[in-house]
């Protein structure tokens, strides 16, 4: 791998750690600029296509860890298990999301 492609690596890691762990706080922000009430985000009952777009992003998500996982068979087992556990969580919220509030 090129230098220019490790950095480019480096700093798509760091961006997406970024936006998974503060998730929850743009979303919010994002319904809170464009309109809603306190009890509108709460539910998302009027905003229903935001629901949908983080469903797809979590699947698409899930798709391209699990690909790179096994694209790049020299990962160590720590990484596969993260990987595994990271991609078996995210469908269950998935599954739970659906099963709740429907598409």
């Amino acid at each position: 791998m090129n230098a220019k492609s490790q950095v480019t690596t480096s700093i798509t890691s760091v961006l997406l750690a970024f936006l998974a762990s503060s998730h929850h706080w743009l979303h919010m922000g994002l319904l809170f600029l464009l309109g809603s009430q306190t009890s509108v985000m709460a539910t998302m009952s009027s905003m229903i296509w935001v629901r949908r777009l983080m469903i797809i992003a979590t699947a698409i998500t899930i798709g391209v860890s699990l690909y790179r996982m096994l694209r790049h068979k020299r990962c160590s087992k720590i990484m596969k298990v993260v990987t595994i556990l990271s991609a078996i969580l995210s469908a269950g919220f998935i599954v739970y999301t659906l099963a709740a509030f429907g598409w």
